[in-house]
C-alpha cells in the first residue's frame, strides 16, 4: 500500500488569464483522494486548489510562490507532501504601437519592445515597405519610396509559445 504524489512541476500562470492544472497521484490500492496545501505556503492569488487536486482560477498578481501540497487516502489512512514552485508571469504585451515617421533613404532603426511573458522573444513583421527588414526586434534598413501611411503588423512570441500582436502606422517622407 502506497501513496505517492507524481507532479514534479506546475506549469507557469499569466496574470488575468484562465489557469488549470491537475495534480497527479499514485495510489496502491486505487482509492479516493483529497488535497490540501499548507495554509502558511499558499498559491499565488487569483488561484485555489479543489480536494481532487484541481488548481484553478485567474491569478492577478506577478508572483513566485512555494506551495506545500498534501494528499491523502484512508482505509489504511495514508498522507504524502511535496514543495513544488510556481510562477505567474505578465501577459505578454507590445509595447510602442504607434505612429512612426521616417525619411526617404535614411537608415532607419525603429526598436520594437514587449513586456511580459518568458523571454527570448521572437518577433516577425508583415507588410514592410521596400527598403525596410525586421532582424530580431528592430525594423532597419532604408525606405525607399515615401508618401502615405503604411500600416504595419508585428508579432512577438515568448518561450512558452504565447504571442502578442500589434499594429502601427508607418509614414515615409521625404526630408
Amino acid at each position: 500500500m502506497s501513496i505517492q504524489i507524481q507532479t514534479k512541476a506546475i506549469p507557469m500562470a499569466f496574470c488575468n488569464q484562465a489557469y488549470s492544472f491537475t495534480m497527479e497521484v499514485k495510489v496502491s490500492p486505487q482509492r479516493e483522494v483529497a488535497w490540501k496545501i499548507n495554509k502558511e505556503t499558499p498559491l499565488p492569488w487569483g488561484l485555489q486548489l479543489n480536494d481532487k487536486g484541481q488548481i484553478s482560477g485567474i491569478p492577478s498578481t506577478v508572483q513566485q510562490v512555494s506551495v506545500q501540497f498534501y494528499v491523502s487516502a484512508q482505509d489504511p489512512d495514508e498522507t504524502d507532501t511535496c514543495i513544488l514552485n510556481m510562477k505567474v508571469y505578465r501577459r505578454l504585451a507590445i509595447l510602442n504601437e504607434k505612429c512612426w515617421e521616417v525619411s526617404i533613404l535614411a537608415f532607419q532603426d525603429i526598436v520594437l519592445s514587449a513586456e511580459g511573458g518568458v523571454e527570448p522573444y521572437q518577433w516577425t513583421c508583415d507588410s514592410l515597405p521596400v527598403g525596410l527588414k525586421l532582424e530580431k526586434n528592430v525594423i532597419t534598413g532604408k525606405p525607399q519610396a515615401s508618401g502615405g501611411m503604411t500600416p504595419v503588423s508585428v508579432t512577438v512570441k515568448d518561450n512558452a509559445g504565447n504571442t502578442a500582436e500589434g499594429k502601427f502606422q508607418l509614414r515615409i517622407t521625404r526630408k
